[in-house]
C-alpha cells in the first residue's frame, strides 16, 4: 500500500475515534481535533502536467506529489520555462489529457479543464 493510501486509511479510522470522543471533555476533542488536521493536511498530494513549448501539448509529472514537491520541481532546469498545474483528483488530470489529445480540441474548454487545478510558478 503506497503513502498517500495509508494516510487515506489513517484519517477513516482518526474520523471513527472523533465519533467515539462525543461524551469527552472540550480538551480532549480540541486535542484530537488537532491530531487529525495534522494527518488531513500535512502531506496533501496533487497530480501534475506540465504544456511542453517543442510540441505544445501536455505531459504527465509522474506520481503523486505534495505542492512543495512540486513547487521545487518547478525551479528545476526542465521544468522552470514551463507551464506547470497541479490536481487535487488525479480524474481532473487524466481528463484534461484526455480531452487535449483528442481531434481539435477547443482551448476554452481545456482553459476550463486547467481551472480545475493550481498553477506553479
Amino acid at each position: 500500500m503506497e503513502f498517500h493510501q495509508k494516510k487515506t486509511v489513517m484519517i477513516e479510522y482518526l474520523k471513527e475515534i472523533k465519533e467515539e470522543l462525543f461524551d469527552a471533555p472540550s480538551e480532549v476533542k480540541e486535542a484530537f481535533n488537532t491530531v487529525v488536521s495534522y494527518f488531513d493536511d500535512k502531506e496533501d498530494l496533487y497530480y501534475g502536467v506540465y504544456l511542453g513549448y517543442e510540441d505544445d501539448r501536455f505531459h504527465r509529472i509522474r506520481g503523486p506529489k505534495t505542492l512543495e514537491e512540486f513547487k521545487k520541481l518547478k525551479k528545476t532546469e526542465d521544468y522552470k520555462n514551463t507551464d506547470m498545474t497541479v490536481f487535487k483528483k488525479e480524474s481532473d488530470r487524466e481528463e484534461l489529457m484526455k480531452y487535449s489529445q483528442s481531434q481539435n480540441p477547443h482551448p476554452g474548454k481545456i482553459q476550463e479543464l486547467l481551472f480545475r487545478g493550481k498553477i506553479i510558478s
